[in-house]
């Protein structure tokens, strides 16, 4: 199995984010929907846009953001 191939270029750089967010929601779409959770893709949410938001019911609710590591605005 070779999929880590998915996360880098032929010239070895790091692919644009927008690629693990479609891997997200390929791995985890049907395993939401089969257990009632609801997984919305770059929902309007607080002061702007994130990835995905989860929620189960309006008591429970997550907020995913993607970001790569070569981002300058992530502090480890």
């Amino acid at each position: 199995m070779e999929g880590y191939r998915l996360f880098w270029n032929k010239d070895g750089s790091v692919r644009h984010e927008k690629i693990f967010q479609i891997l997200f929601n390929l791995a985890m779409y049907f395993y939401f929907k089969s257990e009632n959770i609801s997984l919305i893709w770059e929902p309007k949410a607080g002061r702007g846009n994130v990835d995905f938001r989860v929620s189960a019911t309006t008591l429970y609710e997550a907020d995913i953001e993607f970001k790569k590591s070569e981002n300058f605005r992530i502090k480890y």
